[in-house]
């Protein structure tokens, strides 16, 4: 099956909420916080490409089976590159960086502002 644009469009409006830096609902924040499941998914996914020049929709509709909302896709890859484990060019190519380790994901900033930003009133 296709991609299901409607769900992309809710996925992109949630993620840009918590980029202007609106609060969030809690489903949202839950929603967009990668599961370590899903971090390994977008992580290996990206591995065996080297480069990727396609954008996070078509990303997430690559991984379409491992079931990964855009929303989540987004931030996972803000996450691996806040962790120095990709690289996003303006233009938007990913690239894997040469990995000097294990690094904790979840001990990150963005998603720190994710979570705080379902906390405000």
């Amino acid at each position: 099956s296709g991609v299901d644009v409607e769900v992309q469009i809710k996925g992109n409006a949630i993620y840009e909420k918590y980029r202007r830096g609106e609060n969030l609902l809690p489903q949202e924040v839950e929603r967009m916080i990668p599961s370590r499941d899903q971090f390994a998914s977008v992580y290996r996914f990206l591995r065996t490409q080297k480069m990727w020049n396609f954008g996070p929709e078509i990303l997430q509709f690559r991984l379409k089976d491992t079931g990964i909302p855009l929303e989540t896709v987004r931030v996972a890859l803000d996450v691996l590159e806040e962790h120095g484990l990709i690289a996003i060019s303006p233009e938007g190519s990913i690239t894997v960086e040469p990995s000097s380790g294990k690094v904790d994901l979840f001990q990150s900033e963005i998603l720190t502002a994710i979570r705080n930003l379902g906390k405000r009133d």
